[in-house]
């Protein structure tokens, strides 16, 4: 029997998290990014999964979202480790 955890086949990008979170408070890209004084590219490459969210970033989106900054480090760290998994 294996006593390893089962991941999903396709790990969750946390940018998908970050865009349902903003399209729930009601602001866009470019809202986000003044807001929080990081440029509209790197929200658009962390909502398109080409971009992670450190922990700097956590931090801020937190103070727009609400969302607490240890929930987006979490998913960021278990998407890396389900595509270390599966690797």
């Amino acid at each position: 029997m294996n006593n390893l955890p089962s991941f999903a086949d396709s790990p969750i990008h946390p940018g998908i998290y970050l865009k349902e979170s903003l399209e729930e408070i009601g602001i866009n890209q470019t809202d986000l990014a003044k807001r929080i004084g990081i440029s509209r590219k790197v929200i658009n490459e962390i909502i398109a999964g080409k971009a992670p969210i450190t922990a700097n970033t956590a931090i801020l989106l937190e103070s727009v979202t609400k969302v607490p900054a240890h929930f987006w480090n979490n998913l960021q760290k278990n998407y890396e480790l389900n595509l270390a998994i599966l690797q």
